[in-house]
């Protein structure tokens, strides 16, 4: 008996594990309605892939140039129903710094099936970078009928290709969470705050401003934290460890990327989410487990300390103020240390996903802290973020899930 054809899975970008794990999170639905799925994913996220249901090749960055004849093999052989990319912008980014016309996915005569994170129909298709500069999604991504569009980061709005993207909530055994916080070097009495960074968010950018503010955020989150009470820790799961041990001691713990099942334990046993990237895998995976997330972006643009001292609600401390003149000039994030700032406005406008969160302005120390401690220590503040996360999550349902999306796609082939 011949096998099944396969839903066939494209993430290829060494800092994609955002994208990654959303692929994971449809290709498992598909498994579960008993489809077969064969994912390509780059080895820098294997990690990611311990223990799928579904067949997992890897490629690297030697491999993607080959890509195209491969999958000319795999398609001709009849083996592959479609084609999913997760997600355009990063896969079709890859292909063409490997020299390779991404335009090849559509000449299949399959159902090429896109991860639009970014809702493009709403933001456009024109980046702000760093200081001053723009990037383009590939203008063909208009040309593709089937386009997932994963709520949140995007709105929540039901239309053509909108799918409910949370994964189940965590809820930890307090047998669990207690030993998981004891691993960690923490008491019943302390509080902890997660912090999460992106292998793209710790690298070397060939743009002076990006590698000034990806070392220059962390510092002054730094300056922020030690600020708050003794019990508070701060947990951080990343590529590399922050300079933050010098501020915190004792009370800075890093942990390297992990697995799935790891990383929802951790989760699981802090008291507040903190990110630097509105459109983070893991603060939708906060938000449905209810709990806290405050978001920090940046608004100010400003090439010397009047403009940015003109950003701000009230006179800064010394500390805040050195930290400004260091680190001048300063631009618009939402997603530390890209940008973003004005691409994603039009998604983020009206957008159900803020009254889930909270969000605090970088330069703003006061409202930093005061959010900060008032998430970690005041159960009515907590409770009432808690009761917004869970009608948030509620509206959602609406949603079909993304097998079901997909589906519809596939039957109206």
């Amino acid at each position: 008996m011949s096998q099944k054809k396969a839903h066939l899975f494209l993430s290829l970008s060494r800092k994609g594990w955002g994208e990654a794990t959303l692929g994971i999170r449809i290709a498992r639905e598909m498994c579960r309605a008993g489809e077969r799925v064969i994912y390509f994913g780059h080895n820098s996220a294997r990690p990611l892939f311990s223990g799928v249901p579904f067949e997992y090749e890897e490629v690297s960055d030697d491999t993607i140039g080959l890509l195209e004849m491969m999958l000319d093999e795999m398609v001709g052989s009849g083996e592959v129903s479609c084609i999913i990319l997760c997600d355009f912008f990063t896969c079709t980014g890859v292909l063409s710094d490997f020299g390779t016309d991404s335009r090849f996915l559509s000449r299949y005569d399959i159902p090429l099936v896109v991860l639009d994170i970014w809702d493009c129909a709403r933001t456009g298709f024109v980046m702000d970078f760093f200081l001053g500069k723009r990037k383009e999604i590939a203008q063909w991504l208009g040309e593709v009928p089937y386009r997932l569009i994963p709520v949140p980061i995007a709105h929540s709005e039901n239309r053509l290709g909108a799918y409910r993207c949370l994964p189940e909530p965590v809820r930890l055994a307090s047998k669990v969470r207690k030993h998981v916080r004891r691993n960690l070097g923490l008491t019943d009495q302390d509080r902890a705050i997660l912090f999460c960074t992106a292998g793209w968010q710790q690298t070397q950018y060939e743009d002076e401003h990006g590698d000034r503010l990806a070392g220059a955020i962390p510092e002054l989150l730094s300056i922020y934290l030690k600020r708050l009470e003794p019990q508070v820790h701060v947990v951080h799961v990343g590529p590399k460890a922050l300079p933050w041990s010098a501020a915190l001691g004792e009370r800075y713990h890093w942990l390297p990327p992990m697995t799935a099942d790891r990383f929802a334990n951790v989760l699981g046993s802090i008291d507040l989410l903190l990110s630097a990237n509105i459109s983070a895998t893991t603060t939708g995976q906060a938000v449905v487990s209810e709990i806290p997330v405050l978001v920090v972006q940046n608004r100010c643009n400003a090439q010397d300390l009047v403009e940015a001292l003109a950003c701000l609600a009230q006179t800064p401390s010394p500390e805040l103020e050195e930290w400004i003149r260091r680190s001048l000039p300063l631009y618009a994030f939402r997603l530390w240390p890209l940008g973003f700032f004005n691409f994603l406005q039009p998604m983020l406008d009206h957008n159900p996903v803020l009254e889930a969160v909270r969000i605090c302005e970088l330069l703003d120390q006061q409202e930093f802290t005061q959010q900060a401690r008032s998430l970690l220590f005041d159960k009515t503040d907590r409770q009432r973020l808690n009761f917004q996360q869970a009608n948030y999550t509620s509206k959602l349902s609406q949603l079909p899930s993304a097998y079901e999306a997909v589906k519809s796609f596939l039957n109206h082939n």
